[in-house]
Order: structure tokens, then sequence, then C-alpha cells
């Protein structure tokens, strides 16, 4: 009786150009917490804003070698939820006053965040986005940051975004200088 081979689960196989900038994605999130911890923002807030470029190419690249498969996939959105989630509402957490608002807006963003990236995950056509892309946040927030905007504006924006990526809009990807955003 012959075995079958299993499909190769080496990192090595799996691991292809699109995931290494995926990944720096997430590393740029990891960084953002960590700068956000010890209360350098600034850093932070440019560290977001790059793991959002990074998430862009990634899919880019990825369209472009004909890179198909869930491993990606997957990885792009816990990469993203890591980015684009978690380091945000770290953010929230240190610069807004602790209040039943501020726990209920913060947690129902990463909900939202997190329903919306396995729904995309789920979708067959992904030229197309139902709902505001979590990834939005890797730029709002910074540039909310650098407007350098009262506290308060922060708490209505989380709830927003959370609307949004949860709700039924429909967006197309655009093409921008040639790249698919």
């Amino acid at each position: 009786m012959k075995k079958e081979k299993e499909p190769g689960y080496h990192f090595r196989d799996l691991i292809k150009l699109p995931d290494i900038l995926t990944l720096a994605n997430a590393f740029c999130g990891f960084l953002a917490m960590v700068f956000i911890l010890y209360r350098s923002f600034t850093i932070a807030m440019i560290l977001l804003p790059l793991a959002f470029i990074f998430d862009l190419f990634d899919g880019y690249v990825a369209r472009r070698i004909k890179r198909k498969g869930e491993f990606g996939m997957h990885l792009d959105s816990m990469s993203d939820l890591v980015s684009f989630g978690i380091a945000p509402v770290i953010f929230g957490v240190m610069i807004l006053p602790l209040s039943l608002l501020t726990i209920f807006s913060l947690a129902f963003f990463l909900l939202a965040g997190i329903l919306r990236l396995a729904r995309f995950d789920i979708m067959k056509n992904k030229n197309l986005f139902i709902g505001i892309p979590i990834s939005i946040s890797g730029v709002l927030f910074p540039l909310l940051y650098f407007l350098d905007l009262d506290y308060l504006f922060y708490t209505p924006m989380y709830l927003i975004l959370g609307a949004t990526m949860i709700s039924h809009l429909i967006i197309r990807r655009i093409k921008v200088r040639g790249i698919e955003v």
C-alpha cells in the first residue's frame, strides 16, 4: 500500500515574498504596540502607516506572482489584526480616559475588525470589500494623532470605524498607478 504524500508544511515551502511583506506588516504592528506601551506615540504612529504600506504591497505582489492559497490569506488576516486591530486598541487604552464608553468603543472596534477579517477570508470575490477594511485604521489613527486632535475625537472614531467595518457598504478595488488597492 502506497502512502499518499502530504503537502509540504515546511516554512521554506510555505513562505514566499508576499508572506515576507505580510510579516513585515505584523512586525510593524508589534513594534507600534511596544512603542505605545512605552508612551512613544509618535514612533508608533509612524509604524502603523508603514504596516499599511506593507499590507498594500503584499497583496499586490501576491497578485503579480499569482500566489494563491489559504496560508497567505490567513497570515494576512492575522497580521492585519495585530497591526490594525490590536495596536490601535492598545493606543486607545493608553490615551483615552477609563470609562464604560471607552471600554465599549474599543471592544466594539476590535470585535468588528475580527468579524470583518473573518468575513473577507470566506468571500469568494476578493475584488470587492463589504464594509471598510480594518487596515484603514493604520492611516486614520495616525492622522488624528498628527493633527493633534483632542482625545474626545477618538472614541467616536472607534465606534464609526467598527460600524463601517461590519456594515454592508460595498467597495470595489481601485487601481492607483497600476496598483490595485
